[in-house]
C-alpha cells in the first residue's frame, strides 16, 4: 500500500471578521399548525400530571422525590429543538436523545424549585408574541413541536436499539450505565452513592468505571423488574441506558502464538483497497487496546 503525507498546513492563519450566512436557515425548521392555548394547556396538564405521578410512586415506594425528571415527546415527523428545552444556568439540563419512528424523545432533568423555569417557557408561548416582524407566540419553535410530556419510565432511559431492549421484566443482562456527575463532585463518591442506593437489590455492579466530564459509565447485571424497584431513589443519576456489548476478553487472553494465528487468518481474508483509494489514520491510545481500557473483570 502506497505511503501518504500527513496533511500540513504551512500558511500563517489569516485574520477575518465574522459574516452571517446568507437565510439563516429558520425557514427550514418546520412548527405544526397549532391552537396555541389549547395546546399550551394541554401541556401544563401533562407536567402537572407528571408531578403527581413523581409523587406516587415516591410514596408507593417510600423515597423522597426532589429533583425530577420529564420524558418530553416530539410531534412525530417534526425536529424537537432539543437545545432549547435545556436551561444549564437554572440546572436543567437532557439526559438522553433517542427517535423512534420518526418522533424524537428526550428525557430532562430538573433540579428542585427549577420546574417553574421550564413551565414558564410554556406560559410564555400561550401568552406572549414577540415584539418584531409578525405576531408570534414566544418559544413557539419549541413548544409547538411538543407532542406530550409525561413522567419517564425506566425505557425512557434506553439509548440503545429499541429491539436490543430485554424481551421481558425478569431477563437478566449486562447493562452499560450512564449517570451524570456534577462538575464539582467528586466522581469515586458519585459513583459509592449509587452503589450503595442499589446494595439493598440484586443488581450486580461492576467495580470500574469509566470517567467523562459530568458521565460516569460501568456495567450493572440484572433485570429491568429489578431496576423498576429501585427506579425512583436513582432518578437524579441515571442519563441512560445501552446493551453491553460483548469485549475482545477471550482473545487478549489467548497466548502470543494463539494470538498470531488469529491475526494471520483475518490478514488472509482482507481484501486490500486500490492504489488510489482514501487513507484514513486513527489514533488510539495503548489502554483502548485492551479490556482494561474498556471494562476490566467482566467477563
Amino acid at each position: 500500500m502506497p505511503q501518504h503525507k500527513h496533511i500540513i498546513i504551512d500558511a500563517p492563519g489569516e485574520q477575518r471578521n465574522y459574516t452571517r450566512p446568507p437565510g439563516g436557515g429558520s425557514s427550514e425548521f418546520r412548527i405544526p399548525q397549532r391552537d396555541r392555548r389549547a395546546h399550551a394547556r394541554g401541556l401544563l396538564s401533562d407536567v402537572n400530571q407528571s408531578r403527581c405521578n413523581a409523587e406516587a410512586q415516591a410514596e408507593e415506594t417510600g423515597h423522597t422525590i426532589c429533583d425530577l425528571c420529564l420524558e418530553i415527546i416530539g410531534e412525530q415527523d417534526y425536529k424537537l429543538k432539543i437545545e432549547s428545552l435545556e436551561a444549564l444556568r437554572s440546572g436543567i439540563e437532557v439526559r438522553s436523545v433517542k427517535c423512534i419512528d420518526n418522533q424524537i424523545h428526550a428525557t430532562i432533568y430538573i433540579p428542585e424549585g427549577k420546574l417553574v423555569n421550564f413551565v414558564r417557557k410554556i406560559e410564555r408561548y400561550e401568552n406572549e408574541n414577540y415584539a418584531r416582524g409578525r405576531q408570534r407566540p414566544k418559544n413557539e419553535d419549541l413548544v409547538a413541536v411538543i407532542s406530550g410530556i409525561r413522567f419517564p419510565v425506566l425505557r425512557s432511559f434506553w439509548n440503545d436499539d429499541e429491539n436490543l431492549f430485554p424481551s421481558s421484566n425478569t431477563e437478566r443482562i449486562w447493562w452499560e450505565v450512564w449517570i451524570r456527575v456534577e462538575p464539582s463532585e467528586n466522581t469515586d463518591d458519585a459513583f459509592a452513592s449509587f452503589v450503595a442506593t442499589t446494595s439493598d437489590s440484586n443488581l450486580r455492579i461492576g467495580q470500574h468505571a469509566i470517567k467523562f466530564p459530568e458521565r460516569l459509565v460501568f456495567l450493572a447485571y440484572g433485570s429491568a423488574q429489578e431496576w423498576t424497584q429501585i427506579f425512583v431513589p436513582l432518578l437524579d443519576r441515571i442519563a441512560e441506558f445501552r446493551k453491553a456489548k460483548e469485549i475482545p476478553t477471550e482473545y487478549i487472553r489467548l497466548s502470543a502464538h494463539d494470538q498470531r494465528s488469529f491475526v494471520n487468518n483475518l490478514a488472509d481474508r482482507v481484501v486490500l483497497p486500490d492504489a488510489n483509494a482514501p487513507a484514513v489514520c486513527l489514533l488510539l491510545k495503548l489502554t483502548d487496546l485492551t479490556p482494561q481500557g474498556v471494562f476490566p473483570g467482566v467477563e
